[in-house]
């Protein structure tokens, strides 16, 4: 669908607000298709990020500099040698030296941040409609979990970075995720995978181990046929983005 066709379906509809946790980098670009149809939160706590975060923002945008958690509560932010692999939790350096480039995930510094909700951030920043959350936050998926339920209640669907290994210490796993999600009244609609192989690679090798992969949790089609039809139109939208013709 192309990107004028995907925006028409939100005509007369106030613009798709994407909320994205753990933004370093920016959104994925097929959310542009959206055009002036979209709107787009970003949440990083990483100093290094931030800036040029803020710096590339287009107007439909705003960059929060901001930690979230559970509660209001000082969080320390492991700062790693590549940091797009920064966290709230410590590296299980158990684990990852199992594999190769572990020294990305060395901390070389940390900083202490005041973390809050995703609900009370967003209360703080005016914003009372999501249709869409993304978390990509390192392992620290689960508590931010637990401070969004008031935004996961109107959303649509999900994007979260999910763990089958404990990367990190203290990291909530795949099936605690998907079970919590799935009492919110979303569906597993789709995996993204990740696979890791061990440091001594053989000559056959095959393609390793399962490690984490994005998740994405939709509302299904049947669950908003009572609902409004703006509301409709922007499930159409999330199927087509992330290519699920079977359901659009």
């Amino acid at each position: 669908m192309s990107r004028s066709l995907l925006a028409s379906v939100l005509d007369g509809c106030s613009p798709l607000t994407l909320v994205d946790v753990g933004a370093s980098g920016g959104p994925a670009p097929y959310w542009n298709k959206l055009g002036g149809n979209l709107r787009v939160v970003l949440f990083e706590p990483d100093p290094r990020a931030v800036q040029a975060l803020q710096q590339e923002a287009p107007s439909n945008t705003i960059v929060l500099n901001s930690a979230l958690s559970d509660s209001r509560r000082p969080v320390r932010f492991n700062l790693c040698r590549k940091q797009e692999v920064s966290s709230a939790l410590l590296p299980n350096r158990d684990f990852l030296k199992r594999y190769p480039a572990a020294e990305r995930f060395t901390v070389e510094s940390t900083v202490d941040v005041e973390a809050e909700t995703l609900d009370g951030q967003l209360g703080k920043a005016g914003i009372s409609s999501v249709d869409f959350v993304k978390l990509d936050t390192e392992g620290f998926e689960w508590p931010i979990l637990q401070g969004a339920g008031s935004a996961l209640a109107q959303t649509i669907g999900a994007q979260v970075e999910v763990a089958f290994q404990p990367m990190r210490q203290g990291q909530v796993l795949f099936p605690r995720i998907c079970e919590h999600l799935e009492g919110c009244g979303f569906q597993l609609m789709d995996l993204r995978w990740n696979y890791w192989r061990r440091s001594a690679v053989r000559p056959m090798s095959g393609k390793g181990q399962l490690i984490w992969a994005d998740a994405l949790f939709l509302r299904t089609p049947e669950t908003l046929l009572a609902g409004k039809q703006a509301t409709v139109d922007r499930l159409t939208c999330a199927f087509v983005l992330y290519h699920l013709f079977g359901y659009a």
